[in-house]
């Protein structure tokens, strides 16, 4: 059996000493892999040069830069993909990189009400209070990629949204606490 590569750059004698499933052969090249015999194909997980295997917004040569595995999205566990981590200026090897014993995914620096594992779920900027610049903060905006929708709330807790297009208004609806929905055309949001 060839020796193997973890993704971090780690040398492990047999698969028994693995954590992890993003290995490959000691020294392979990625366009001519050597022979392998059957108990090393299994472990033959290398992702092709230049792609994103894990759908995590880094390619595999960024991954083995980073000390990230090219076939866990997010390598630390913290709920945040690693390229969204080195976006963010955090750590994807690292579950607190600040180490104030709040995890990164946690933690919401922007200050609009979403932590950042809830900003990447969402595809919103966790540097940016407001993703869309529609002037509401991503954790009260309906649709915080999307500009042209308005959530709002009232002094009775009614819920009244409201749709755009091309900056004009063309729909307000109110939902109330009550039950009754009201539809007003051409209205203008509330301040």
């Amino acid at each position: 059996m060839h020796a193997l590569r973890i993704a971090r750059g780690e040398i492990a004698a047999s698969s028994s000493d693995l954590a992890h499933g993003d290995v490959a052969p000691l020294g392979a090249a990625p366009e001519s892999p050597p022979a392998i015999d059957a108990g090393d194909a299994a472990l033959l997980l290398r992702g092709a040069r230049g792609e994103d295997v894990d759908r995590d917004e880094l390619d595999t040569d960024q991954e083995f830069a980073a000390g990230t595995s090219p076939f866990i999205a997010d390598s630390d566990g913290d709920g945040v993909p690693d390229g969204v981590e080195l976006a963010a200026g955090t750590s994807p090897t690292n579950p607190d990189s600040d180490g104030d014993t709040i995890g990164d995914g946690a933690e919401d620096p922007d200050a609009d009400g979403l932590a950042n594992a809830a900003e990447a779920a969402l595809g919103t900027d966790p540097s940016l209070a407001d993703t869309d610049g529609d002037g509401l903060l991503d954790g009260a905006d309906a649709q915080p990629r999307n500009a042209h929708l308005y959530l709002f709330r009232d002094h009775l807790g009614s819920v009244v949204v409201v749709a755009r297009d091309g900056g004009g208004i063309v729909r307000r609806s109110r939902y109330s606490a009550y039950g009754s929905t009201d539809l007003l055309a051409g209205a203008t949001p509330p301040a």
